[in-house]
């Protein structure tokens, strides 16, 4: 078993940040051509098998990745072979973030996913860069999916919307109030598309935005000073959008949908086959 001090990584997210800054550097030295940004895209696209669509967005995939700052830390450095996705604070810095261990990795069995660093100060969000802030004041709405790859897939996909995640399929009380504080009237969430144990139920994702739309409107109804905000559930056509991006058909599929969700955005009106999912 490993002694909690080989396991600073665990505890210190800027300096896993920093380390995997330095090992990137000696990488390129030998091999310029294999930065951070494209190995990690490269792994990302082994892993979530998103190949049959990268054509529909290789040209942004780097400008993505280096926007939300996930990045890959691969087996030669300890705890890798995983992924990083650094959660920014209110204050900007990166004290925090979710990991996803792959196999081979001291992380791996133990957890699908999980948090190193410190606790965040506010609520945990992935996704809220400056432009994506800037865009949420500007038009007033927000998309908010469960995870990661989620969140990464949407960007990809539609670049033109402001996306987060909140890595989780509940958007607690600091969320709603991040939210708020920045004029959020529309909000649009697309959980996973889970399936239920009985075919007749929703699965959990459908049935948490189902949970959180009515408490919107229950908040709104109770208290009059508090500013409405529209929920919108929106199913996605597969599983997750990450799920999405493993079919070309899928992946064209969900632009079209949130094209629909979001038409301030887009010049082009979607086809009408977008309907068949």
């Amino acid at each position: 078993m490993m002694n909690r001090e080989s396991e600073w990584y665990l505890k210190d997210t800027p300096r896993l940040m920093k380390e995997t800054d330095i090992l990137y550097h000696r990488i390129v030295e030998k091999r310029p051509d294999a930065t951070k940004l494209s190995i990690t895209k490269q792994k990302i696209i082994e892993t979530r098998n998103w190949l049959p669509s990268l054509a529909r967005y290789d040209s942004i995939f780097e400008g993505v990745l280096a926007s939300l700052e996930y990045f890959y830390i691969p087996k030669i450095m300890t705890p890798g072979p995983l992924f990083v996705f650094p959660v920014r604070d209110v204050t900007g810095e990166f004290v925090c973030a979710q990991s996803k261990p792959i196999e081979g990795s001291a992380m791996y069995g133990k957890t699908k996913y999980r948090y190193i660093g410190e606790r965040p100060k506010g609520p945990r969000w992935l996704g809220n860069d400056e432009a994506t802030l800037q865009a949420i004041i500007k038009h007033r709405c927000v998309m908010i999916v469960e995870g990661p790859f989620d969140l990464l897939a949407v960007r990809l996909l539609c670049p033109e919307i402001p996306a987060m995640s909140p890595l989780t399929k509940y958007l607690g009380k600091h969320h709603v109030a991040y939210l708020r504080m920045l004029g959020v009237q529309n909000i649009v969430l697309m959980y996973d598309n889970e399936e239920s144990r009985d075919k007749d139920e929703l699965g959990a994702g459908n049935v948490a935005m189902e949970y959180q739309s009515q408490q919107f409107e229950e908040a709104v109804t109770k208290n009059t000073s508090i500013k409405s905000m529209n929920p919108q559930s929106f199913m996605c056509s597969s599983s997750d959008a990450s799920e999405a991006l493993e079919n070309d058909s899928k992946a064209r599929q969900l632009r079209e949908r949130i094209m629909k969700a979001f038409p301030e955005f887009f010049s082009i009106k979607p086809s009408d086959d977008s309907e068949v999912l």
